[in-house]
């Protein structure tokens, strides 16, 4: 009788133990999925914000260029 309540319990397909670890891989699969898929989007969302400080470090660069020159200008301009 015990024997066959644990074969019950154990059965390898439709025992209570079997279908419990197969919940669970299912619950682990979907939410690796989602891990990565989220892992997906941060990589792009990460590109993006490197592209766009890239453009704006060479936004901030030209600014520089165009301001020292200015200051010269203005330095000729004063001393004519």
């Amino acid at each position: 009788m015990l024997q066959q309540q644990l074969q019950a319990l154990t059965d390898s397909i439709d025992g209570p133990v079997f279908q419990a670890q197969d919940s669970n891989q299912d619950a682990i699969d979907k939410i690796n999925k989602q891990i990565d898929e989220m892992e997906l989007r941060l990589e792009s969302r990460r590109a993006l914000y490197i592209m766009q400080y890239t453009k704006a470090n060479e936004a901030l660069t030209q600014l520089s260029v165009l301001q020292n020159s200015l200051t010269n200008q203005l330095n000729v301009l004063k001393n004519l």
